[in-house]
């Protein structure tokens, strides 16, 4: 059984299904109660689910830490406890007071994480641990990995997030003019009145909508200035075969391999510069993203056998 008290149903939902688990999820909670009453409600749900089923293991996606407080204390002596461990347990602000004492918690568990550098943190802490990445599957027959020859579409998926570039984004459109850039998301009114006239806001869009900017795009970027984090975009263009323009990191350059071009996400003229070297030859590039694609299917399937194993 898989529970998350967010309601999104993403990695969460791929991995259970991966897994062959249940998925539950919390629904919203009322924004107008106030957080010990959403916490509240959240704890009842949380015991009432695991009191509902007798699976052998439960997968818990974090943070927050009252969950893991919960299912500790409710999930009984005989099932494994798995910790999705998301990059916000570790370095969010809200939560990261509590990563010394939930790795403690968890010694007796298992952890998921998406790259080498939390594996670290989790082993040096005595927590098991397992790499796992969003689930990836090749998508490059889909038609929406057929990219139309010419494409000059940069997809910028984006949510303003305070890890997220955006400044130097829109520094980098400007000093690439014969480049179209497309921002997803709710952008703030600040960022489009900034914005040169080669950058188009879409707001939030569907998902059949995205899918078919993906399909006219050149190029993704899928930039963070947080070290240790991992981006759905970069996932994304991944599995279609499109190059990305990503942070100069270890984990991303562990994972990515050639598939991705590197660099500083203060540096907009880095930023303009790989673009520029995608557009030249972006139909090579995407051929090597096909191949590291293919190495990361092979190495997901054997960290879920090793997942399996330990839950059986």
């Amino acid at each position: 059984m898989f529970i998350s008290w967010i309601n999104y149903h993403g990695r969460s939902q791929e991995l259970a299904e991966k897994l062959g688990v249940d998925a539950q999820f919390l629904e919203p909670a009322d924004t107008r109660r106030n957080l010990i009453r959403r916490y509240a409600s959240a704890i009842r749900w949380t015991i009432s689910t695991l009191r509902a089923t007798d699976s052998n293991s439960v997968y818990l996606m974090l943070p927050p830490a009252p969950a893991l407080l919960t299912v500790l204390l409710f999930k009984g002596r005989n099932r494994m406890l798995v910790a999705d461990l998301h990059t916000g347990f570790f370095l969010d602000s809200k939560w990261k007071w509590f990563t010394p004492l939930g790795l403690r918690l968890l010694r007796n568990s298992v952890a998921l994480v998406t790259n080498e550098g939390l594996r670290a943190k989790c082993e040096a802490a005595g927590v098991r641990s397992i790499v796992l990445h969003d689930i990836l599957e090749d998508r490059t027959k889909d038609p929406v990995a057929q990219r139309p020859d010419g494409s000059d579409l940069v997809l910028c998926p984006l949510s303003y997030a305070n890890d997220e570039p955006v400044d130097q984004l829109l520094q980098a459109a400007r000093q690439c003019p014969d480049l179209k850039f497309v921002f997803t998301g709710k952008a703030p009114q600040a960022v489009r009145d900034q914005a040169p006239k080669n950058v188009h806001f879409t707001g939030f869009v569907k998902t059949e909508d995205y899918l078919d900017l993906l399909n006219q795009s050149s190029a993704v970027v899928a930039l963070t200035t947080r070290d240790l984090t991992m981006q759905r975009a970069g996932y994304e263009a991944l599995m279609y075969g499109k190059p990305q323009v990503t942070s100069n990191f270890v984990v991303l350059r562990e994972f990515l391999g050639e598939a991705a071009h590197y660099v500083d996400p203060y540096r907009s003229g880095e930023i303009a510069d790989a673009l520029r070297a995608i557009s030249q030859d972006s139909s090579n590039q995407s051929r090597t993203a096909v191949g590291v694609l293919n190495d990361r299917i092979r190495e997901q399937s054997r960290a879920i056998e090793e997942l399996k194993s330990v839950t059986r």
